[in-house]
């Protein structure tokens, strides 16, 4: 093995070594920005229990 071989080599080593922090942090912070996009979305409201309970004092009655 010469000189530039091993040189060449230790370089390669040294490319994977860093290249594998780099895609941890951005697979990390990938996950990091989805959190609040899917928290982000509004759930749907039930709004019947509101209906019913004006209904209710409105009238006197609960009707349907």
């Amino acid at each position: 093995m010469n000189e530039s071989t091993a040189v060449e080599s230790r370089l390669d080593k040294l490319d994977k070594d860093d290249r594998r922090p780099k895609l941890t942090v951005g697979a990390l912070l990938l996950a990091l920005a989805t959190v609040p996009l899917v928290g982000a979305a509004v759930p749907q409201q039930d709004l019947t229990g509101r209906f019913l309970l004006l209904a209710t004092t409105r009238t006197g009655t609960m009707q349907r």
